[in-house]
């Protein structure tokens, strides 16, 4: 995941479980966004749910998530993923 510390602090408002985080200095943020990948995902999948109901549709919120209006290759590739993802949870190889 490739979160900005700016775009962390905006999740920590926005998710109450996450507050704890703006108690942390931007150098903290950004050193446990690199060192820390639960961490990074879990602000990462924050965001993009976020993204996601502000959004009319998948292809929008990706396209947020990734910094652009209509990214449609970024988009195809994270809808593979996703269904990668899908399929590996099925078979609780990740949780």
């Amino acid at each position: 995941m490739q979160i900005q510390v700016p775009t962390a602090r905006y999740v920590a408002k926005q998710v109450k479980e996450l507050h704890w985080v703006l108690s942390l200095s931007d150098a903290q943020i950004a050193k446990r966004l690199i060192k820390d990948t639960r961490f990074s995902a879990r602000i990462a999948t924050h965001y993009f749910v976020l993204l996601q109901n502000k959004r009319e549709n998948y292809m929008h919120s990706i396209s947020g998530y990734n910094g652009g209006v209509n990214n449609q290759p970024y988009y195809k590739r994270v809808m593979q993923n996703l269904q990668v993802i899908k399929q590996l949870t099925k078979k609780q190889k990740i949780s």
